[in-house]
């Protein structure tokens, strides 16, 4: 049984990783390639044009400098120092900025996450509170190139606060109830796109994906036990990035997230039912707004930071029977405002 639970749990991250690795370590080799052999190729133009140049401009000088020592018996070491003077001068004209005036590229970002999220099934019960944790994102599209491939995800876990109600069977009454509760998030998300809409200082592209959800959250106290949900969506949305400097991006993102399925384990056995039970949601939907400023660090590091808001709204689930009632998991919504910072290598 603890076999099967992990494979529910962590089958669909599982599945969707390895094949975005896949795609991603293609789109490495092939990106790296083309990046190596454009790089020789500039590289050598790049340096026979400045030794042609700067060959024409020791001939320049060397025979006006010929000129005028025939003319005014000037020194001979004036032509030597002159040529040099030109040499220099053609040298910081032909300098090209660093990567034609865009940052560099980095293809893995790591670092923390935090969320402030609320839970919320309206007249029935509400979590709200603190969560920390890790995110990180592996990314294949390099500043000069247009097709995007991208594996994203991020863990949460921390103590919430629970607001609801408390119902006594045997004295058939209901009272107010708080209490707190433990809970971990897990999601990832795999994208490619592409820019439909580009200009001078930056571009507009659409991409579309799949990814999964995946909350834990166990209720403390009496009367409280676990709950394990899970979500499958289909995130489409719209991405526009700005190159502000050769050492700053600015990535504005929209997202709706189209509910495809979601499931309710209630571990219900917990607080005296005969069995758990499993409820299947099959309607709701989503959407996320973020911006990420980046900004070049050195040769092998740049630093991001990304605010996030994220929401989730999801209709009543079906309905199970057990111990003669039908059980069902009520309408609710999450909101999920917060900040990842992280280090792209």
């Amino acid at each position: 049984m603890k076999q099967l639970r992990f494979r529910l749990k962590f089958g669909p991250v599982i599945y969707v990783a390895v094949l975005m690795t896949i795609a991603l370590n293609s789109a490495f080799a092939n990106g790296a390639e083309r990046s190596a052999s454009q790089s020789a190729s500039q590289t050598g133009d790049r340096e026979n044009g400045l030794k042609i140049l700067v060959d024409r401009a020791a001939d320049n000088s060397t025979g006006e400098s010929t000129l005028s020592n025939s003319a005014e018996d000037a020194p001979p070491g004036n032509a030597t120092a002159d040529s040099s003077a030109a040499a220099g001068e053609i040298s910081k004209k032909i300098e090209m900025p660093r990567a034609l005036g865009k940052p560099e590229y980095r293809n893995f970002n790591l670092g923390y996450a935090y969320g402030f999220n609320t839970y919320i099934e309206p007249t029935v019960m509400k979590e709200s509170g603190h969560l920390n944790g890790l995110a990180f994102a592996l990314e294949s599209r390099p500043l000069d190139q247009a097709l995007l491939l991208r594996l994203s995800g991020e863990f949460l876990f921390g103590g919430l606060a629970y607001e609801g109600s408390m119902y006594y069977v045997e004295e058939d009454r209901t009272e107010p109830w708080t209490t707190g509760t433990n809970d971990f998030i897990y999601s990832l998300k795999g994208v490619f796109g592409l820019p439909f809409v580009s200009w001078q200082g930056g571009d507009l592209g659409a991409f579309a994906g799949v990814g999964t959800r995946y909350l834990n959250d166990q209720i403390q106290g009496r009367g409280g036990y676990e709950r394990e949900i899970n979500y499958l969506f289909v995130p489409l949305g719209l991405e526009a990035r700005f190159f502000l400097s050769n050492k700053r991006v600015l990535t504005l993102s929209a997202e709706y997230d189209r509910f495809v399925s979601g499931t309710v384990k209630s571990h219900l056995t917990e607080v005296g039912r005969s069995r758990d039970i499993t409820n299947k949601q099959t309607t709701g939907h989503g959407h996320r707004f973020a911006a990420d400023w980046s900004w070049w660090m050195n040769e092998g590091m740049d630093l991001h930071i990304a605010p996030y808001w994220q929401h989730w709204q999801v209709d009543d689930s079906d309905q199970v029977a057990m111990d003669k009632r039908n059980w069902y998991e009520p309408k609710n919504s999450t909101d999920q405002v917060g900040v990842t910072l992280s280090v792209g290598m």
